[in-house]
């Protein structure tokens, strides 16, 4: 007994997305993501948005980060504070 199945696409053009995780150095990778999203909103509380997705499978892999790019300029660790003009400086001239 042969077994047929028909498919009938409801909906045309649909776009979809790729999301990519990262957990300590495993890459998690949904491809062909849709779904849906409800928002709670309300003017007490913290809004929140809960999320729910279809995706292909894609299994894991083992994944190094790229080395950090230094900036241009140094980036200092601490805010530097302003500083007191000397009183030498402010002397008037004779």
């Amino acid at each position: 007994m042969a077994t047929s199945v028909v498919y009938n696409r409801v909906y045309s053009n649909l776009e979809s997305v790729t999301l990519h995780l990262n957990i300590d150095g495993t890459l998690y990778a949904m491809v062909g993501v849709r779904g849906t999203a409800a928002f709670d909103i309300s003017a007490s509380g913290i809004p929140y948005i809960e999320f729910e997705f279809t995706a292909l499978y894609v299994a894991r892999q083992t994944w190094r980060c790229p080395r950090r790019i230094s900036p241009a300029f140094p980036i200092r660790s601490q805010p530097r504070m302003p500083t007191r003009p000397s009183s030498r400086l402010m002397r008037p001239r004779s």
